[in-house]
This record gives C-alpha cells, structure tokens and sequence, in this order.
C-alpha cells in the first residue's frame, strides 16, 4: 500500500484520497502491465475503475466512493493481482 490506507469518509461521496499500491519484484523494481481488482468485501460502494492496470512505476490508482447506503464502522478494501495478494485497506464510514 503506497497510500489511501485508514480514511474516514460520508455514506455517497469518494473518500478524500485515492487508494494507491504498487507492485513491485524482489528487488523493489515496479512492475508496470500488472492487473489490479480492488473490492469492498460486500460493501456497497463504487470504484473509479476496476481492474486498474499498473504504470510503468508499478503503481496503481483508484478512487473509492462509500455507498450512499454504508452504515458507520469500518470498510475493508482488498487489492488483488492473479498471483499476489491481498493488501487490505481499512476505511472508516461515519
């Protein structure tokens, strides 16, 4: 996780910040082409885009808007690749 992780946002609006990973290899170099699944586990809140493709740094970017019918707690998002994962963020609605 580069950024994004443990945001607080309203039911139906996008949380502050996108949500970035980055892939990377053994030797820390980003992995650019790589495919990226975000879900919210069930939530009901939308992504910007999904699958994201990775940049030739590696990174991957998406925002996240709650679903206008998300009760106040906690929200985990889970980025996948086909082979890695998951890295999960933990996001606040209130």
């Amino acid at each position: 996780i580069v950024s994004g992780n443990n945001q607080t946002g309203v039911p139906g609006k996008p949380l502050p910040k996108p949500l970035v990973v980055s892939v990377t290899d053994q030797y820390k170099n980003g992995l650019g082409g790589i495919s990226v699944t975000f879900t919210d586990n069930g939530a009901s809140g939308t992504f910007s885009d999904n699958p994201v493709t990775t940049s030739s740094n590696g990174t991957a970017s998406v925002t996240y808007t709650l679903g206008s019918k998300d009760k106040a707690g906690t929200i985990t998002i889970s980025a996948t690749t086909s082979t890695l994962g998951p890295l999960n963020f933990t996001e606040t609605a209130k």
